[in-house]
């Protein structure tokens, strides 16, 4: 589906070489983009790295780097609407001091599990480290077992690392 997407690009660089580019070969280029709008979407910032940058000969020539890494800062609120699509169950948050907080969807004044991520390809790791109600707070032992969710595939082959 199309989409305007607007940026603006806040650092390019590339290692020109003179007999690279002859043979129309760049080697790697990396670029920042801010302040990054995609249909409903903002984000604050991304970078990417496009390896092995080369032309492939025709009409019209076609520039093709592989591999591309792509490191995009999603907003909180952002992951809070991923999480509630994998688990609509449970909503999710993360808070001013960084820590991300569980709470029943239906029930969010009941408390909250403070956790901790972790990510492993397209699945999400939750340990849960304490509970919360109102301003009290409880340790959970070491040996509380994780909870795994399997977040939504991502499109065109996207892969989400941390």
């Amino acid at each position: 589906e199309d989409a305007d997407l607007t940026m603006t690009v806040a650092a390019f660089d590339s290692r020109l070489d003179v007999r690279g580019l002859s043979l129309g070969q760049l080697t790697d280029v990396t670029a920042t983009a801010e302040n990054i709008h995609w249909r409903t979407s903002r984000f604050d910032r991304a970078a990417v790295t496009l390896h092995n940058v080369h032309m492939k000969p025709g009409a019209p020539p076609v520039l093709a780097a592989a591999p591309v890494d792509l490191t995009l800062d999603i907003p909180a609120a952002a992951l809070a609407d991923l999480f509630r699509a994998a688990a609509p169950r449970v909503s999710a948050e993360i808070g001013d001091d960084g820590v991300a907080r569980l709470r029943l969807a239906r029930r969010p004044r009941l408390g909250h599990v403070e956790v901790d991520a972790r990510l492993d390809g397209s699945t999400l790791w939750l340990s849960a480290r304490r509970v919360g109600v109102g301003s009290r707070r409880w340790r959970l032992p070491a040996r509380t077992p994780e909870y795994r969710v399997q977040l939504p595939d991502l499109a065109h082959d996207l892969q989400l690392t941390a």
